[in-house]
C-alpha cells in the first residue's frame, strides 16, 4: 500500500517506513482488543473485577486449607506410604489451585480457557511461559512443585504467587477447622450410604475409619487403600482388622477373575461379586458406627 501511494520513494525507506508504522499499529490494536475483552468479559469494570478476585480468594483459600488440612493425615504414615499420599494430594487439590491462579492471570493476557480443570501440563507450561516476568518466575516454581513429593514446597511456592496476586490467605482458626474435618467426615458417611460396589464400600470406609481414629482427613485413591488398612491394624480390635483384610482380598480376586474369563479359579467373578455384596453391610456398619466398633474387645 505504502509502494502504490509513495511510487518515487526507495524500496528499503519504504521497508523500514512500513516497520516503525507495524510496531505501535500492533501494539494499539492489542491494547483495543484487550480493552474489548475485558469489557465484555466483564473485567472492564471495576466492581465487577473486584467481585471476580473475592471469588478467586474464596476458592484459593479453600482448596489452601484443605490441602493443609489432608498434610496431617499423611503426616501419620511411613516414608513410602507418605510419599505416595503427596504426589497424589499434588496431582490433585493442588493441581486445580494451580490452574484457578494460571487461568486468572491469563486471562489478563487473553490466554484464559473456559474450566480450569482441562489444564494439562503443557497447556499450564505454554500459559505460562506467556506470562509478564514478575509472576512468571513464581507460577513456575508452582508449577515444576506440582512434580515433586514435598507438600511444603508447595505451599511455599503458592504462598509467593498468592502475594504476587494479592491474594490473602487467610488461616482457618481451630473452630472453623473443626467444622471442616466434621463436614468432610458427613459427606463420607453419606457417600458410603449410597454406595454399593463393593471397591468403593471398602475404599470409602477406610477414609472413615482413618478419620474417626486419627481425628485428621486423609485424602488418598484406591491403590493406597492397602496402606491405610495397615495403618489400622495398630488401632482395630483384631477382628474388625482381619474383616477388612479378608474383603480387600476378595476384591482383588473379583478384579482379577474380570480380569481373565474362563481360567481356571477357586471362584468365578459372579460368586466373588455374590460373596462381597453379602458382606458390604458389615463394612459399612464397622465405619458407620465406629462408637460400636471402637467399644469391641479383642478375643
Amino acid at each position: 500500500v505504502l509502494q502504490e501511494k509513495l511510487p518515487d520513494c526507495d524500496e528499503g525507506f519504504v521497508t523500514e517506513l512500513a516497520e516503525d508504522l507495524h510496531r505501535p499499529l500492533t501494539k494499539s490494536y492489542q491494547e483495543v482488543a484487550k480493552s474489548v475483552f475485558l469489557a465484555s468479559s466483564g473485567g472492564g469494570s471495576g466492581a465487577a473485577r473486584k467481585e471476580t478476585h473475592r471469588d478467586l480468594q474464596e476458592k484459593v483459600n479453600g482448596l489452601w486449607t484443605n490441602v493443609k488440612l489432608f498434610e496431617k493425615g499423611l503426616k501419620l504414615f511411613e516414608d513410602d506410604a507418605q510419599t505416595q499420599l503427596a504426589k497424589h494430594l499434588l496431582k490433585t487439590l493442588c493441581t486445580d489451585v494451580t490452574n484457578i491462579l494460571l487461568n486468572f492471570v491469563a486471562s489478563e493476557q487473553m490466554m484464559s480457557v473456559t474450566d480450569p480443570k482441562t489444564i494439562t501440563i503443557e497447556m499450564r507450561s505454554k500459559l505460562i511461559s506467556s506470562l509478564p516476568e514478575h509472576i512468571k518466575e513464581p507460577m513456575n516454581r508452582l508449577h515444576t512443585s506440582l512434580a515433586g513429593k514435598h507438600i511444603d514446597e508447595f505451599l511455599s511456592a503458592l504462598e509467593t504467587v498468592a502475594e504476587e496476586m494479592q491474594v490473602m490467605l487467610k488461616k482457618a482458626d481451630k473452630k472453623k477447622e473443626r467444622q471442616l474435618v466434621f463436614n468432610h467426615r458427613q459427606s463420607l458417611c453419606e457417600e458410603l450410604g449410597r454406595e454399593e460396589e463393593p471397591a468403593a464400600v471398602l475404599h470409602l470406609a477406610v477414609l472413615l475409619m482413618f478419620q474417626h481414629l486419627s481425628h485428621v482427613m486423609v485424602h488418598a485413591p484406591g491403590r493406597c487403600v492397602p496402606l491405610i488398612i495397615g495403618y489400622l491394624e495398630q488401632h482395630l480390635p483384631r477382628e474388625q482388622h482381619a474383616k477388612l483384610v479378608n474383603f480387600q482380598d476378595l476384591v482383588i480376586q473379583c478384579v482379577k477373575a474380570k480380569q481373565h474369563p474362563g481360567d481356571d479359579t477357586e471362584k468365578d467373578a459372579d460368586n466373588l461379586t455374590t460373596m462381597l455384596h453379602r458382606l458390604v453391610p458389615d463394612i459399612k456398619d464397622m465405619a458407620l458406627k465406629p462408637r460400636k466398633a471402637s467399644t469391641e474387645q479383642e478375643d
